[in-house]
């Protein structure tokens, strides 16, 4: 039976589902570029830190001072971090998997999925690396996912009368964080059974076919976009 034949109840049916799947597909795109942005932005910040210190060097300046300079950059870039976990999200505040664990198996942790937790995890994560902190964005990308997941379920509940809000946001919440696996470390496959053995405290087939889908999609996107990334 083709799209046209179907009854207008069936047709309304089938354009939901495949809204729900394009929700899944835009969580890995959003997390996947979210992913590319920040190793640019590291970069960015990265060659700054270390072209000024070449230059420096090039016109004399003695090693105290280049060392003075050196840590100042730092602790600079660590500042910002802490200022994003001190006035914008303390939730921002380590890697938020525990919170995401904690929201995923009923554990509702004010703000923990909040759009200024993205903000402040997202940027405080890029300047925590650039100031050469003993962190990656490994942790940070899968509540960065979450939150891009939950995000996301609100153009669902907008869109399809009779949402349920708590089990499809929840589904969404495992499938973003599927992808930010995928992001950090290039492995669609490990944000999969990340989700399953860490994550979901519920797990079903369209649940996992949601979460490899994410995973794919962020790590081909991500490849995508660090295929120009000068790393030099």
């Amino acid at each position: 039976l083709s799209f046209r034949e179907a009854s207008p109840s069936r047709r309304k049916k089938l354009t939901q589902e495949l809204l729900r799947w394009c929700v899944v597909v835009a969580i890995g795109l959003a997390t996947g570029t979210l992913a590319s942005g920040i190793d640019y932005a590291i970069a960015a910040l990265t060659r700054i830190r270390f072209g000024a210190l070449r230059w420096l060097v090039a016109a004399g300046y003695d090693p105290f001072a280049l060392t003075a300079i050196h840590v100042s950059f730092c602790v600079a870039f660590a500042a910002v971090a802490g200022a994003l976990v001190c006035f914008v999200s303390p939730l921002a505040a380590g890697s938020g998997i525990p919170e995401v664990k904690c929201r995923l198996n009923g554990v509702n942790i004010p703000l923990v999925l909040h759009p200024l937790t993205l903000l402040a995890k997202a940027v405080g994560v890029l300047f925590s690396v650039a100031a050469g902190l003993p962190c990656g964005k490994e942790g940070p990308m899968i509540h960065s996912g979450a939150i891009l997941g939950a995000l996301m379920s609100k153009v669902n509940a907008c869109a399809i009368p009779g949402y349920e809000w708590e089990t499809e946001t929840r589904d969404l919440v495992v499938a973003g964080g599927a992808a930010g696996v995928a992001a950090a470390f290039g492995a669609p496959v490990g944000g999969v059974l990340f989700a399953m053995e860490e994550g979901a405290s519920f797990w079903n087939s369209k649940v996992m076919l949601q979460s490899l889908v994410s995973s794919f999609v962020s790590a081909l996107v991500l490849n995508f976009f660090l295929g120009g990334l000068n790393s030099e």
